[in-house]
């Protein structure tokens, strides 16, 4: 499965990842470097399901981080 992160205001792609778990760590990496900025990213799967938005894809992916090891590789 791909998920794409993108900038919903700009509306561009941010990227393409292989997993969940590494479009989230680029959620986190991007908050950090903007300070702490929640823009308006989304993240889709497959080209069309939108998995997180906004808010809720920063909480997303701060829970991931902080998720037993054991939980981050089972499916969602």
């Amino acid at each position: 499965m791909a998920f794409e992160l993108f900038d919903a205001e700009l509306g561009v792609s941010l990227g393409t990842f292989e997993s969940e778990d590494e479009a989230l760590a680029a959620v986190r990496r991007l908050c950090r470097e903007s300070a702490g900025s929640r823009a308006p990213l989304g993240l889709i799967a497959d080209r069309h399901s939108v998995v997180a938005t906004g808010d809720a894809l920063v909480e997303r992916a701060n829970e991931r981080a902080n998720a037993p090891t054991r939980e981050r590789l089972s499916p969602a």
